[in-house]
């Protein structure tokens, strides 16, 4: 299926006329992933997470700010060997966190 919606896009961008073709195959192959983006450790999910809990937003300018120029965040990034993500990085990472998973978080601390 991806290799039909490459083909697709790539006669899409030569204007050409291109639809998807039906076929049906006896063989399989296996099929891997490619890498895609990187993500953040769930270790730094949490501790953005924990950060986001005490200031109240992570997007907004200044938790911006105060991230970019905490030296302790810093150093809590460094001990994992990742430099200061962008802020839609971090948020896009903490939003992928399921309300189980942060219920279950939760449930732990008590």
């Amino acid at each position: 299926m991806r290799k039909e919606i490459r083909r697709y896009e790539e006669n899409k961008k030569n204007d050409s006329k291109f639809f998807f073709e039906i076929t049906e195959q006896h063989t399989y192959e296996p099929m891997f992933l490619e890498i895609g983006r990187p993500r953040l450790k769930s270790e730094l999910i949490l501790f953005f997470l924990i950060v986001r809990g005490v200031w109240g937003s992570i997007s907004d300018h200044a938790a911006s700010e105060r991230i970019k120029d905490s030296i302790s965040i810093r150093n809590v990034l460094a001990h994992y060997s990742y430099d200061i993500p962008g802020i839609n990085t971090i948020r896009e990472n903490l939003n992928a966190v399921t309300n189980e998973t942060r219920k279950l978080i939760l449930k732990c601390q008590k």
